[in-house]
């Protein structure tokens, strides 16, 4: 069994700190946002 996801992440802020978990998520956003830009230019394309 894996452990879930925010048992992971209470984990790598535990060892890490906060300033880990902000950067990991500004980057996760910026991921996210840069796939959503990518999925609206094809849709205005087809």
């Amino acid at each position: 069994r894996f452990p879930e996801f925010l048992d992971v992440m209470a984990v790598i802020r535990n060892i890490y700190g906060e300033d880990f978990i902000d950067i990991f998520e500004r980057s996760f956003q910026h991921f996210r946002d840069s796939f959503d830009t990518i999925e609206e230019r094809s849709t205005v394309k087809g």
